[in-house]
């Protein structure tokens, strides 16, 4: 199932206990809402697009045919409960996520890796609970956030599980309760996945909209700017021919932060953040990030 491009979010129990076994989310959705996919059991594949930033309390919850799933570094929070009950044999929590729910992946029998993204600040209770076969956890965090016993709780010996991190930080964990019963190593921990999914729209400057598809690209490491946070990528053009062209979309950090900034010195397209909106100054005119001219 592809959900309409004209959508910006997915409301509560939108399609709680249907016989969906896929579903691609458009890049205009900014959140999915609690209990949106719940019950799904047949649900094997979801694309979430880099566009979502917040997954609702038991969005997926109970849906235990979901094996895999990626969750992009447009998100900064995951509801409680949000995958309870998941196949997944592994999840990666994108660096930026800075709190994961109760519960949030319990209940998972399959899950074997956890790699956990660096800005993580707050793991709620029994987030990892009742996850027997836990093999290996990859923790980037500088600072191993407080946690007890209710985050991994039922899922078995922990000092049988292999907790990887970095060289200079495992002093830290090797003091902290909970995280000083893992099987502590050092390590380099694994990147997170280089590719996002994108539904790139093609419009012909005369005639409007042309097609669309959904895809998936491979984009670089966002670039760190003063006064600003790094939200996602956008597609801000799709040329059959040329190929396809993207831009790191930021948020002003506070109103006095500089109008606009640019993301590649290559690229002649300046982007303006105004009022929380984002739009491209290129050859003297405003565009939003849809290509529309603003006036």
């Amino acid at each position: 199932m592809t959900i309409p491009n004209s959508v910006t979010s997915i409301g509560s129990y939108a399609f709680s206990g249907c016989g969906l076994t896929s579903v691609t989310i458009p890049n205009s959705v900014t959140s999915i809402g609690s209990y949106a996919f719940s019950g799904c059991s047949g649900l094997t594949s979801v694309t979430i697009p880099n566009s979502v930033t917040s997954i609702g309390s038991y969005a997926f919850s109970g849906c235990s045919g979901l094996t895999s799933v990626t969750i992009p570094n447009s998100v900064t929070s995951i509801g409680s409960y949000a995958f309870s009950g998941c196949g997944l044999t592994s999840v990666t929590i994108p660096n930026s996520v800075t709190s994961i729910g109760e519960g949030a992946f319990c209940n998972s029998s399959r899950l074997e890796t956890i790699i956990l993204g660096k800005n993580i600040e707050t793991i709620g209770t029994s987030a990892f609970a009742n996850c027997p076969y836990i093999m290996s956890v990859y923790a980037t965090m500088e600072y191993p956030p407080i946690i007890d016993s209710s985050v991994f709780a039922d899922c078995g010996d922990l000092s049988l599980v292999d907790l990887f991190v970095p060289e200079s930080t495992i002093k830290r964990y090797q003091k902290t309760a909970i995280w000083k019963e893992f099987n502590l190593q050092a390590a380099e921990i694994p990147a997170g996945p280089t590719q996002d999914d994108y539904t790139i729209t093609y419009v012909d400057k005369d005639h409007g909209f042309v097609d669309s598809e959904n895809i998936k690209l491979n984009v670089p490491e966002a670039p760190m700017i003063e006064g600003f946070t790094f939200l996602r990528w956008e597609t801000i053009a799709a040329d059959i021919e040329l190929g396809i062209t993207i831009q790191a979309v930021y948020q002003a950090d506070s109103p006095s932060s500089a109008p606009s900034v640019y993301t590649n010195p290559s690229n002649p397209a300046q982007k303006l953040i105004r009022n929380g909106n984002v739009y491209i100054l290129t050859d003297d005119k405003t565009y939003t990030l849809t290509g529309q001219e603003v006036k």
